[in-house]
This record gives structure tokens, C-alpha cells and sequence, in this order.
């Protein structure tokens, strides 16, 4: 209807609109056509994966394997007909599932299931059909088959030459090698074993026993008339010149009717003619010795030793149906004199009668045919399970060589697009040489350029899919290590993309955070000083910091300038759907955040101390991994750290030819510009007010306020700036305690009394407690901090110069320590204005002002 409605609507449009209508009631009836079809083929699909075809047609398959041989083995000639029946029905069920198989499913013409002709030879309806077919297309195909091993002899020359020109992977070399041994190993079972399964027995006794029959019966044969030849003319000869009585020709009938005993059945006693022979004697044509040697049925024997009757329904050239054996299970032998044989003169075989000199003897060999049955349903089981092992086999080497390392990609990758933070769980593969080894980046050598990785850590040659799955690792760290936390959704959202186009132009998003910023002081000194040396100076002072701040939650984003940008990002407490009870929730996790990160400053400091005292014990020592010019210059590196917390956009920036995840917002800029007071104050960390008051009252103590600094233009934006006021490392450089031997980069170290305790208390519960629990904090603070007096007179001395007392202020600052730094700014702004208050003065100032 709907396509109806569209054509009226496009009826105003002319015929134009009426084509295009049609069109796509076209288009529709063929869509819906075409959706049929597929509900049909996958219903068909359905229909023939069921367990219950699956079922039928692995009984179907097993008996087309073994199904001929039970029947003879196993049944009479009756039951011929039942199997012969089975075989129609298997073939028809093999036909249909073939049938299906090509409707439903793509690409599955002249697959596997042609091989459903296999049963056409088993029904014996078929089989003359399907040999003369055979004898045809071999007498067809005889002149195409000189031409193609002509061909295939040309290609093959063209392939070699191909294959010395390349050279093997070692993924094809290994499964290759591994297919090659199976192999072999599989067809030399099959030589040994297979020779054994099979019954061959020859009994000669049928045949001889013929040509003397032949014989015997035919010596009473009168040959002395001139047309009497081999048939006879029906006299006998006189008594006394035959060769054997007539009883003695009965006994060699009965006991040619028993010729297929073995001699181990002929014991020397009397009563050894007893008992059934393997192989009965159904018929026998042969000259008759009591009827003149004339060639006829000898149809029963009665004799001294026994008696023996021929078997009517199997008598003949041809048996009866009736007969109760099957063809194969009977032997028929002829023997015919040596004169009559296929060579002899066309005169002379006339003149002799061969035609009519031919004997023949049947005998029944259902038991040796059963045997020879039995042995081939094992040589088949023993071929199957053959079959089935070196399939597990060379299913296992793909599936160790190539699947599962391919699998492992897949799932690395799958892993980076659900969560680019996260390192890649792999569970049997080798970690990555040079991702994360912090005591390896704490090196001061620098490492040349190494090769890629060719052999794994056993020694042997490392496999193309290994090399792969560690370069996508290795990919997959550069992404984390590049990337970082802001750019976790843009990996995230191209790598889950479905096309291959990178979806990197997105828009950022606003979040609330810590922003730390640490910078390194006299970088350009360094560089001048170091060379192409400052590169790794910078690069273990990155570790340390990001390190660190891995280590207590936060997340390194990007190298501004000379320094590092830090984030801890903080759930924001304004959400208006926000219970009261959670509100505090969130302030509580906000405090304890604000506790670590300002921590993590703290740390960072102890450990560049530590790393300044290892270099300087490095250069006493002279150790010969000892870079010179950059030992030399070590206790030249200054760092500062600025905190801050706000707000700031997340996201990419950048083009199709260089992007970066970076963070954008005003509090960023406050940051690096709070980061630059660090050298006017000369304190290892400054933090803003805003920071400070969301600390706790413990990590609130290690900070003193120092000044009111506007950081940004507007002139109702004052922030207070506390600092952790230490003394310059070179005036005290301290010792910091020896680290224990699991110890690393960043972590907590605590007192002895309080080893029992685990870290995670401090950490999650109470990390209001770290920094006066840690050693490495407390030894820095004992070391290098303030006085109490002297922190007492800065205390009264801001305080004047707030108040806008300066005489005062610059009397008590100059008494507090006109070397230390905070002191020190403060004295040289109050300078700067001839020591004299400001008309304006409202207790702080612009952050441009103090700096000059």
C-alpha cells in the first residue's frame, strides 16, 4: 500500500513518478523474495546441522564404510536384499544432504559431499553400469591424459624454479616439517600393518585334484577308434588296461570332496575322514569312469569312505539364483588338456573336440570370504583411526602454529578496544622486551639500537605469528604510552569501528580534576651542558614522575614545554540527582584523591633525591657504566610541581597528520602558570588554595600559605599559594633510607613498627596518614625542611605584608631568612615598589607582578 500511495503522490510528477513507483514495488517484491530464500536456506541449514540428521548420517557414513563386508561376514544370502536396500536409502539421504548443503550454504558446490557416490558400487544394479561408464571415460580420456602430463611436467619445472627463487617462512618451514614426519609415519604403519590384516590363502589341491580326476575317469576311455579324441565314442577299453578300479575312483571323488582339509586335520587313525571340510564341494563336471569317461555332472558319490551329493541349485556354468551362496563365496576351477590350451592349432583343437574337454569343480568358500571380510572391517578401523589421529595431528600443529596465535591477536586487540588503558592479558606468551621494566629506564647507559627480536628466550628461531603477536603488544603499548588516559576513547572508538577510516575527529568532553604540573628548571643549561645526553636525563626523570603517579591514581598525560601534565580526575559533587548522603560520599573520595596526589608530589621529590645521591655515589666511584657529562651536571637538575584543581575539556587535537589527547580549559593554563611561581618561590611544590582547603588537616600540615596571587585575569580570582618550603638540595642534601629489595618506583615505605600493616590501609582507608608515615617523606622533611622559628616569624611577617604593613613585613621577612625562597619573593616585590603599600592594596596581587 505504501508503494501504492507513492506512486498517487508522484502521479502529479508525470511518468517519471510512475516508473519510479513501479521501481520500487519492484525492488520491494524483490527484497521480500530474497528474504524468503534466506529464511529458507537457513531453515534448510538448521534442518540438516540438527543433532538428529548429524546423528543419522554418521550411522549413514559408518555403515557405508563397513556395511559390504558385514553382509558377507557376518550375514547370509538373504539378507542381501535388506542390504542392498540400506545402500539405496544411505545414497539417497548422502544425495539429499548434498542438495541441501549447495541450496543453503555459500560456496559449497563440488565440495566435500560429492563423495556420495561412494556407496553406487555396493548396489549390484549399478555396478555394470558404472564400470562401462568407467571403461568409456578411460577410453576417452586417453589422449587428454599425454597432453596433461605434458602440462603438469611444464608446470611442475615452472614451480621449482618458482620455489628455489623463495624462501620458506619459518611458520611454513616448522608446519611443513611437522606434516612431512606424520606422514611418513603414517604411511609406514600402513605398509607394516595393513599386510597383516589381509587374508591370502592358495589351495592348489582344487585344481591338481581336477587334472587327475580328468585323467583317471577319462583312462577307461576306448581312444583306439578314429574320431574318439578327448570327448571318447563311448567304448570302453578292455578290463585290466584302465588305470584305476571303480571303487578306487569312488574313494578319489570322496576324498577330492574333502580336498580342502589341511594336512594338520589328517591324524593316522581310523575315523580322520570325519567331520565337515572347510570349503564344501558344490559341483563337479568331469569325465565319469563308470560311464565310459564320457564328460558329464557327476551328481553323487557313494564310496567306501563316505558319501558325497552335489549341490542342485549351485550346479552349472552359471548357479541358479536359488543357490544359498553368493557369487564371491564360491571358487569355480576348469582344467582342460595341455593340447587344447588358447595357443594350440584351430585344426588340431577341432579335430581333438576340446571345446567339449573341459572339467570343472565348485567348491564353497563362504568361511574364507568371511575371514577375508573380518580382516578388512579391521584394515578399515585401522585406516580410519589412522586417519583420525594424523587429522588431530595436523589440526594440533595448525592449532598451535596458527590459530591459537592468531586467536591471541585477535583477543589483544579485542582487549585494547574494550579498555586502551589496560595492559593486554595474555596468557601464554612471552612479555615484550623494553615494555615497563623501571629498573632498566632508571639506567643512566644508553642503550644502541638493537635489531629485532629473531629468536625467542629458548634460543630457537622465533616464528613469523610470535614476531607478530609481540609487534601488536608492542603497538598496543605505544598506544597506551602515547595516547594515555585522554586518548583511551579515541582508541576505543576506532578500533570498535567497523570500517577501516580512524575516527579521531570527535568532541571532547568536560570533566573535573587535579591537574599537576611538574617542570623541570634550567632545561636550557642542561641542554647546553649535555648534549644529546639531556634526552636521557629527561627520560628518567619522566619515569620517576610517571611513575609515580601511576602509582597513586593518576594519569600522565602529555610533555608541555619542559615538564609533565598530571591528572586525577574527581566526581563531581554538583549533580543535583545526587542524594545528600552520597554528596558527602563524593567529597570524602574527593579529600582522600587530593591526600594522594599531593603525596605523589612528595614522592616525586624524595625520589629525584634518591636519584641525585645514586649518581653522586656513581661519579665517587667512578662505576664504568657512568655517563661523565651527564654525572658531571646531575645536581643541576631542578624540579618544581604545581597543583591545581578545576575543570578542563577532554579530547583529541589535532588533524589527520599529527593528533594529540590532550586537556584544554583555563585551570590547565593556571596550572603552568601557578608551575612558574615554583622558581620565584624557589619550593619544590606549590598548590592552590582551591587544592588545599580539600586536603585533609594531616596533609595540610606539611603546607604553608606563602602568598595571594591572582592567576587569572579577572581581578575577583585570588587564590592563595601554599608550598612545601624545603631547603635547596645542594645546601642539604640528605640521606634518604635505604629501599627494600622488592621495593618499587613510588611506593610506600614505612617504619618498622608499622611493617605488619598493609599498605592497602593506608592507601584506600587512610591516606591522610601517608605523609607522615612514609620514610621517605619524613627523612626529606627532617633533612631539608624549615625551622619551626623560622616559620613562625614568616607566619607574622605575611602577615604584615597582607595587612599592608610592609615596614614590619620586611623586618620580620628579613629575619625569617632573606636566602630561603618564599622570603625571598616576598622581599623582592615589597622592593619593587620602593617597600612601600600599594593605594590599591587588597592583600594579593597579579602573578606577573611578583616575578619582576
Amino acid at each position: 500500500m505504501q508503494a501504492f500511495a507513492e506512486a498517487k503522490r508522484r502521479l502529479g510528477g508525470g511518468v517519471d513518478g510512475l516508473n519510479a513507483a513501479a521501481d520500487d514495488n519492484g525492488g520491494e517484491q524483490e527484497e521480500e523474495n530474497g528474504q524468503v530464500g534466506a529464511d529458507t536456506a537457513k531453515s534448510l541449514e538448521a534442518f540438516v546441522d540438527g543433532k538428529f540428521m548429524t546423528v543419522v548420517m554418521t550411522l549413514l557414513t559408518i555403515f557405508a564404510l563397513w556395511g559390504d563386508n558385514i553382509r558377507v561376514a557376518l550375514f547370509d544370502k538373504d539378507a542381501d536384499n535388506i542390504f542392498y536396500a540400506l545402500f539405496a536409502v544411505a545414497l539417497f539421504m548422502f544425495v539429499i544432504e548434498f542438495l541441501i548443503n549447495t541450496v543453503a550454504k555459500h560456496d559449497y558446490k563440488w565440495g566435500f559431499f560429492f563423495v556420495c557416490v561412494h556407496p553406487l558400487p555396493s548396489i549390484p544394479t549399478l555396478r555394470p553400469k558404472v564400470s562401462r561408464y568407467s571403461m568409456v571415460s578411460k577410453a576417452q580420456d586417453a589422449d587428454q591424459e599425454e597432453k596433461l602430463k605434458a602440462q603438469a611436467r611444464a608446470a611442475q619445472n615452472a614451480k621449482q624454479a618458482a620455489l628455489k627463487r623463495i624462501e620458506a617462512s619459518r611458520l611454513g618451514r616448522a608446519l611443513s616439517e611437522q606434516t612431512t614426519r606424520r606422514v611418513i609415519i603414517g604411511v609406514l604403519l600402513m605398509l607394516f600393518m595393513l599386510p597383516l590384516l589381509q587374508s591370502s590363502e592358495t589351495n592348489q589341491s582344487f585344481y591338481t585334484g581336477l587334472s587327475q580326476i580328468y585323467w583317471f575317469g577319462r583312462s577307461r576311455c576306448n581312444g583306439s577308434s578314429r574320431n574318439a579324441s578327448f570327448g571318447c565314442d563311448g567304448m570302453v577299453q578292455q578290463p585290466g588296461s584302465s588305470w584305476i578300479g571303480e571303487a578306487g575312483w569312488k574313494n578319489m571323488l570322496w576324498m577330492y570332496s574333502r580336498s580342502s582339509f589341511r594336512a594338520s586335520y589328517y591324524p593316522t587313525h581310523e575315523g580322520y575322514w570325519e567331520g565337515d571340510p572347510p570349503y564344501k564341494l558344490l559341483w563337479l563336471r568331469a569325465p565319469d569312469y563308470t560311464n565310459g569317461g564320457r564328460l558329464k555332472d557327476i551328481v553323487s558319490i557313494e564310496s567306501e569312505l563316505g558319501v558325497w551329493n552335489q549341490t542342485a541349485s549351485c550346479a552349472g556354468v552359471r548357479p541358479s539364483a536359488n543357490c544359498p551362496y553368493r557369487d564371491e563365496e564360491m571358487s569355480t576351477y576348469s582344467y582342460s588338456p595341455i593340447e587344447c590350451s588358447s595357443d594350440a592349432d584351430p585344426l588340431m583343437y577341432g579335430r581333438l573336440g576340446c571345446g567339449k574337454a573341459v572339467a570343472y569343480a565348485r567348491f564353497e568358500t563362504k568361511s574364507l570370504q568371511q575371514r577375508s571380510n573380518a580382516l578388512d572391517m579391521l584394515s578399515t578401523l585401522f585406516v580410519c583411526i589412522l586417519l583420525a589421529t594424523l587429522s588431530i595431528q595436523f589440526q594440533n600443529d595448525t592449532q598451535k602454529l596458527v590459530i591459537a596465535p592468531i586467536e591471541k591477536m585477535v583477543n589483544i586487540i579485542k582487549q585494547l578496544a574494550e579498555d586502551p588503558l589496560r595492559r593486554p592479558d595474555v596468557q601464554d606468551s612471552e612479555e615484550p622486551r623494553g615494555c615497563g621494566d623501571e629498573k632498566q629506564a632508571l639506567n643512566m647507559t644508553a642503550h644502541p639500537t638493537r635489531k629485532f627480536e629473531d629468536e625467542d628466550s629458548s634460543g630457537r628461531p622465533q616464528l613469523e605469528t610470535r614476531m607478530l603477536e609481540n609487534t601488536i603488544l608492542k603497538i598496543g603499548r605505544l598506544l597506551q604510552v602515547g595516547f594515555g588516559r585522554a586518548g583511551a576513547e579515541i582508541v576505543n572508538k576506532s578500533m570498535n569501528s567497523g570500517d577501516g577510516e580512524l575516527n579521531i575527529m570527535m568532541p571532547g568532553r568536560c570533566i573535573f580534576g587535579i591537574f599537576a604540573y611538574v617542570g623541570m628548571r634550567r632545561l636550557a643549561t642542561l641542554a647546553d651542558m649535555l648534549g644529546q645526553d639531556v634526552t636521557v636525563l629527561m627520560n628518567k626523570v619522566a619515569t620517576i614522575v610517571h611513575g609515580c603517579a601511576n602509582r597513586w591514581g593518576g594519569v600522565s598525560n602529555q610533555n608541555i614545554d619542559n615538564g609533565f601534565l598530571l591528572v586525577w580526575k574527581l566526581e563531581s559533587q554538583h549533580d543535583p540527582q545526587l542524594k545528600q548522603e552520597l554528596k558527602s560520599e563524593v567529597v570524602l573520595k574527593r579529600s582522600k584523591t587530593a591526600d594522594r596526589a599531593l603525596f605523589c608530589g612528595m614522592k616525586m621529590i624524595a625520589e629525584l633525591q634518591r636519584l641525585l645521591l645514586r649518581e653522586t655515589s656513581a661519579i665517587k666511584g667512578d662505576a664504568p657504566f657512568a655517563l661523565t657529562s651527564l654525572q658531571s651536571t646531575i645536581a643541576a637538575v631542578d624540579v618544581g610541581i604545581a597543583f591545581h584543581v578545576g575543570w578542563a575539556i577532554e579530547g583529541p587535537v589535532g588533524s589527520d597528520f599529527k593528533i594529540d589527547a590532550t586537556y584544554l580549559g583555563p585551570d590547565i593554563t593556571r596550572t603552568l602558570a601557578l608551575q612558574d611561581l615554583t622558581k620565584v618561590y624557589d619550593a619544590p611544590i606549590l598548590t592552590s588554595s582551591k587544592l588545599y582547603f580539600m586536603a585533609s588537616v594531616r596533609t595540610k600540615e606539611r603546607f604553608m600559605l606563602v602568598d595571594y596571587v591572582r592567576l587569572g585575569e579577572s581581578k575577583v580570582d585570588p587564590h592563595g599559594i601554599y608550598a612545601l618550603v624545603l631547603a635547596p638540595t645542594t645546601a642539604a642534601p640528605g640521606r634518604l633510607p635505604s629501599t627494600p629489595v622488592t621495593y618499587k618506583l613510588g611506593s610506600l615505605i614505612k617504619p618498622e613498627d608499622l611493617a605488619e600493616v598493609e599498605d592497602n590501609v593506608f592507601v584506600d582507608e587512610f591516606p591522610e596518614y601517608l605523609s607522615t608515615v612514609d620514610v621517605d617523606v619524613t627523612s626529606l622533611i627532617e633533612t631539608r625542611g624549615i625551622s619551626g622559628p623560622f616559620a613562625d616569624t614568616f607566619r607574622r611577617g605575611f602577615s604584615c605584608f597582607v595587612e599592608g604593613d610592609w615596614e614590619r613585613a620586611v623586618t620580620m621577612l628579613s629575619q625569617a631568612g632573606s636566602g630561603t625562597g618564599p622570603a625571598s619573593a616576598l622581599l623582592r616585590y615589597m622592593e619593587s615598589t620602593g617597600n612601600r603599600t600599594p593605594k590599591e592594596w587588597d592583600g594579593w596581587h597579579g602573578i606577573h607582578a611578583i616575578d619582576g
